[in-house]
């Protein structure tokens, strides 16, 4: 993961992950990272999927519009959550599809700039319920299995892997 285009500083995987938003289990490393736009994410992303990945996100009702004109993927669905009210859409993408998603992953920059709970699993090795769990991100990592979690200004994300990246 060398790149100029964003930032990344190694944090303690214990100490410094945010447990408002993350139940950590099992993982080795955590790192903080910050990017400008949607195309620093796409490329992150792309560089780390071997298969496909997952994006949740607490998808407001007043954005529902917004997802379907930014979606293209068929393979979605809103799973029921029974807590605070809270309305998820889980979305999966294959590898393929990745640099063909522009529109969708600047809905996804505009939706952690409002402050809008999002994380995303890379090479998911269960479904949506294996992570959320009492809406936290359940940290669990498997072999090859990232996770990302938004700071909820938008502004860097937190990067859960069970290997070393390089500055």
């Amino acid at each position: 993961m060398t790149s100029d285009k964003f930032e990344m500083d190694e944090l303690n995987i214990l100490t410094d992950a945010p447990i408002e938003k993350v139940e950590v289990l099992a993982g080795k490393y955590l790192y903080y990272l910050q990017f400008t736009n949607q195309t620093d994410l796409i490329d992150m992303v792309a560089k780390h999927t071997l298969t496909n990945l997952i994006v949740c996100m607490d998808l407001l009702v007043p954005l529902k519009e917004e997802f379907y004109k930014a979606i293209r993927s068929e393979k979605y669905h809103f799973p029921k959550r029974e807590k605070r009210g809270l309305q998820y859409v889980e979305v999966w993408l294959e590898e393929i599809d990745l640099k063909q998603s522009s529109e969708f992953f600047r809905f996804i920059m505009f939706v952690i700039e409002l402050n809008v709970f999002t994380f995303i699993v890379l090479n998911p090795r269960g479904q949506l319920h294996d992570y959320l769990v009492n809406d936290k991100v359940r940290i669990h990592l498997r072999e090859n299995e990232e996770i990302v979690v938004f700071d909820y200004d938008g502004a860097g994300a937190f990067y859960f892997t069970n290997k070393r990246l390089s500055h």
